[in-house]
């Protein structure tokens, strides 16, 4: 097998699973009622997939430099990888969890709390279930958006664990 195709598959494997991170193009379960849908702005994006992006683009023009790897499936990467940021995408608030655009509901049962760091809420993972990242802009709604995402949260824990 030739040095070039396998920078090439190394390249097409990394850029996948960056896709597979933000987009399933399968069939997803509706859910629900949404009560709140949040925008991510370009500097979420930007935040939220950027150093992946540096990360699979980088890689992709050493392994170019070296000549493993295809010059046009570079650039074809970096372009794609480029459009998958400038694309709007939203988050959806229901009252049984949240969703990230075309990704699988996570239920507010799979959190242990709501932590708010720089441009970012932080929902820490419970019994063995990832934490997950909400990505914020900087702007003056996002204060608004955090407290409905706590209220949201502590709603859904007192219905699924009422107190005895």
């Amino acid at each position: 097998m030739s040095r070039v195709l396998v920078g090439d598959v190394l390249l097409i494997t990394a850029f996948l699973l960056l896709v597979l991170r933000i987009v399933r193009p399968w069939r997803i379960k509706p859910i629900g009622p949404v009560l709140r849908r949040h925008p991510v702005t370009l500097l979420g994006r930007l935040r939220m997939m950027g150093r992946q992006f540096l990360i699979v683009v980088g890689v992709g023009l050493l392994l170019w430099a070296v000549g493993w790897a295809n010059g046009w499936l570079v650039l074809g990467i970096a372009l794609i990888e480029a459009s998958l940021i400038l694309m709007p995408v939203h988050y959806d608030l229901t009252s049984d969890g949240i969703r990230l655009g075309r990704l699988p509901l996570r239920r507010w049962t799979e959190f242990a709390g709501a932590v708010r760091q720089p441009w970012r809420i932080r929902l820490q993972g419970l019994a063995g279930n990832p934490p997950m990242s909400v990505w914020l802009s900087g702007s003056r709604d996002d204060d608004e958006f955090v407290q409905e995402l706590k209220r949201v949260m502590r709603g859904s824990m007192r219905t699924a664990h009422p107190a005895n």
